[in-house]
């Protein structure tokens, strides 16, 4: 059964994001737009002793950046709260984990139900976060928010769609 729009105004916010430790984002929301990040392997050149021509090895790996658009909370989004206490340093647990649950929302229980797709991202903190959206009388949203952060890993887990929910959390 599928949830017609006018009851769930969260139907088009398909990108759940968690932070599974709890210690840097309470959130309760979801975004529209989630461009996860590239891993890139960049490539190094050797040359050994007289040979004429060169050899490349795998070097550095590089995780881009996670960017998440059009954001809609039930509560207080962290998000601006997370990037004021990094500028204004004294809390050396900046980092966190963030995991990026991707729902069908063909699936009756929608973001209350199993997500189809984990990315787990490792060692995360904002770089640029815009609190809200920008103002407009004839907007009626709820709260709107863009955010990028600086990763340095990222994990992809392939889940089985279901229609088991999965319990809220208070």
């Amino acid at each position: 059964m599928v949830r017609p729009v006018n009851e769930d105004p969260y139907l088009s916010y398909r990108f759940q994001v968690l932070d599974p430790t709890g210690t840097n984002l309470k959130i309760d929301g979801g975004f529209k737009t989630a461009t996860l990040p590239n891993v890139t392997v960049n490539a190094v050149t050797y040359r050994e002793g007289t040979d004429q021509w060169t050899r490349k090895y795998p070097g550095i790996n590089e995780v881009s950046e996670l960017s998440l658009e059009t954001g809609i909370f039930r509560r207080n989004s962290a998000f601006f709260d997370w990037i004021v206490r990094i500028i204004q340093g004294g809390n050396r647990e900046y980092r966190s984990e963030l995991i990026v649950n991707q729902f069908h929302m063909q699936d009756s229980f929608g973001s209350k139900g199993t997500p189809s797709r984990v990315t787990r991202l490792l060692n995360c903190f904002p770089t640029d976060v815009k609190p809200t959206g920008d103002l407009s009388g004839e907007d009626d949203a709820v709260q709107i928010e863009t955010a990028t952060f600086a990763c340095e890993q990222i994990q992809v887990e392939l889940k089985a769609t279901t229609s088991t929910p999965i319990p809220l959390n208070p």
